[in-house]
């Protein structure tokens, strides 16, 4: 049949089903079908089709154009495949990444210290007592609380207070014991990322804080300040009572427990108790029987290390 003679005599009463099942004979030996045949074949076609695949046909009306549907872009037809969501899975994954230079971090921490050092955001808000700045009002009436000696959050366990959320959030993880920063390479947890972050650099070595008076870096940026004071002279923590000077807030105030005797460290054992964890430390190892210092010429264990350091002098003064 000429297909174009067949197209010019389409009459006004022109039904495609039936021209179909025509060609459908001519071209494969078939028995005719009229249009009822051929409706309900390709209804069967299509729940067959259906039951394979074990799901029903999308249409356009069934789709809800609401949802997303694919991302990817058809193909090219010489082959260079170039789609947005290709590209997307390129990218390495991180939870945190910067929208200025596209650099990524896994930890929060890291995030917040790349944004401070290389994007720093301008600090409109002062704080009228020392001067310090901030970028956003709740962090300065936060840091406002340490002059006004202001605490409103309290500990329903030991009743120790606060002057923040985030500050009474991580003391509660010393009654749970939670612990949820770990470090991939020892396993060691913390309470605080800031300790976890700080950690890490113990495997890898890093000390980006560096003293400007001297070649001397720091793992972390509170040990470096307490080092520039050694060169300053520096001396911000004064003892109330005698009014001596000290470099570390640590330091002073354990000096003040030699005027007050405050001695909070308990020994369970016996009773005693002690100014600071390292002399009952030191205590401890009476009821122990623990001796870490050994002697270097004869080996005999001492349980202090000054006791160990006055026994070889003896062996010194004998040489001699």
């Amino acid at each position: 049949m000429d297909p174009n003679v067949f197209v010019s005599e389409h009459s006004s009463s022109y039904d495609p089903l039936n021209e179909l099942s025509l060609l459908l004979m001519s071209c494969t030996g078939t028995p005719q079908l009229n249009a009822g045949d051929l409706q309900r074949k390709t209804k069967k076609d299509n729940r067959s089709g259906r039951e394979k695949f074990g799901r029903d046909q999308v249409t356009t009306k069934t789709l809800d154009k609401s949802k997303p549907t694919c991302l990817a872009k058809k193909p090219d037809p010489c082959g260079s495949v170039s789609t947005d969501l290709g590209q997307q899975q390129t990218k390495e994954f991180f939870f945190y990444r910067c929208q200025k230079c596209e650099k990524g971090y896994n930890e929060k921490e890291e995030y917040k210290e790349h944004m401070n050092e290389m994007h720093p955001v301008e600090k409109k808000h002062h704080c009228t007592e020392c001067g310090k700045s901030f970028t956003v009002a709740s962090l300065l009436l936060e840091h406002q609380r340490i002059h006004t000696g202001e605490k409103p959050y309290d500990c329903q366990e030991c009743g120790k207070s606060f002057s923040s959320k985030r500050w009474i959030r991580i003391h509660q993880r010393i009654h749970t014991g939670e612990k949820p920063y770990y470090c991939k390479e020892c396993g060691k947890s913390f309470r605080e990322q800031q300790y976890l972050t700080i950690h890490k650099r113990i495997h890898s070595g890093e000390k980006p804080y560096k003293c400007s008076y001297c070649e001397k870096s720091f793992a972390q940026n509170s040990a470096l300040k307490v080092h520039v004071r050694q060169h300053t002279g520096e001396k911000p923590y004064s003892c109330k009572v005698c009014g001596r000077g000290f470099v570390q807030s640590t330091s002073c105030q354990l000096h003040e427990r030699n005027h007050t005797g405050h001695k909070p460290h308990l020994c369970r054992e016996c009773g005693n108790s002690f100014s600071t964890s390292w002399n009952l430390q030191k205590h401890m190892r009476v009821h122990t029987g623990e001796k870490p210092y050994i002697c270097k010429v004869c080996g005999k264990c001492f349980a202090s290390f000054s006791n160990c350091l006055t026994h070889q002098k003896t062996h010194t003064s004998q040489e001699s």
